[in-house]
């Protein structure tokens, strides 16, 4: 073999190699920000949650969506995944620069409106965006998501805490940050305990589950966290897909009350990551709910 052949066989294999063969990148106001695409048709845009989590741990709900006949585009947040250079933006690093980038990607996009998924910090996300742009929004996929006011923290962490063991309290109270405490309290957050080792599985090899700093910049913005009202006058269609055991399930009640036409599927025995412990059942919820969101 050559040196030029050596050359082109290795740059072919590192290309293959790559976890995210689908990659682009779209203009905001501070750096390029990049999104993964999947399927064809008409776009959702995706979002994970944290603040801060790898949108990897997404790809298998994208996948899930796309089968529903869409384009589905996965979201790399500010700071994280293929856009964690974009942290160094810090005047973006908040949730109103997180709602500004989901609108310059609408923009990009050269769409009038966007139908919009968001799991769990993601589904806060995109209801903050509805009530910033209630005219540019579609239709939502609120995937366990998030409440819709920061009131509502305290019982989602009692709910939390009621499941951990008593192995798992005693170290919590000598957790030494946010990845510490994340990984003590995941358990909590499946049906069965046992599924969630399937979470950083869902990662690339090398990459982190949470990017810390995205967390600890938007996090003073979630303690004053309100969208009750943008929600109350949202006209566009609204879903909610929930696992029964997630410590949030609640949260499905409220939005309910305050956008009744909101419809709730929920996905039995399954946690705050449905497609992780039923991912047959969840599939199937998510490939039907992407085929009829407008």
């Amino acid at each position: 073999m050559t040196l030029i052949n050596a050359f082109v066989a290795l740059l072919v294999g590192s290309v293959a190699a790559t976890p995210y063969p689908n990659l682009r990148t779209y203009a905001s106001a501070c750096k390029p920000l990049a999104y993964e695409e999947y399927g064809t048709g008409k776009p959702i845009v995706l979002l994970a949650g944290g603040p801060g989590m790898n949108p990897a741990y997404m790809a298998p709900v994208a996948e899930m969506l796309a089968s529903g006949g869409r384009r589905v585009l996965l979201l790399h947040q500010r700071g994280t995944g293929m856009s964690a250079d974009a942290v160094s933006c810090r005047d973006r690093m908040n949730l109103a620069g997180a709602v500004a980038d989901l609108e310059a990607l609408r923009i990009g996009l050269k769409l009038e409106k966007l139908t919009i998924a968001g799991h769990s910090w993601g589904g806060m996300l995109a209801m903050a965006y509805a009530q910033k742009y209630p005219d540019r929004v579609a239709s939502l996929l609120l995937l366990d998501t998030g409440p819709m006011d920061h009131s509502a923290y305290p019982t989602e962490e009692a709910a939390v805490r009621a499941r951990l063991t008593p192995t798992e309290r005693t170290a919590l109270q000598d957790a030494k940050n946010g990845a510490q405490t994340q990984a003590i309290e995941r358990n909590a957050f499946f049906a069965d305990a046992g599924n969630a080792k399937h979470l950083p599985e869902s990662i690339p090899p090398g990459e982190p589950l949470w990017y810390e700093p995205v967390g600890d910049l938007i996090g003073p913005d979630l303690n004053t966290f309100d969208v009750v009202e943008g929600m109350r006058t949202l006209k566009a269609p609204v879903t909610l897909v929930f696992g029964p055991v997630d410590p949030g399930f609640f949260i499905a009640g409220q939005i309910r009350e305050v956008h009744p036409n909101s419809k709730l599927i929920v996905v039995e025995h399954a946690g705050h990551y449905p497609w992780l412990e039923t991912p047959t059942k969840a599939g199937a919820v998510l490939k039907a709910i992407a085929a009829q969101m407008p």
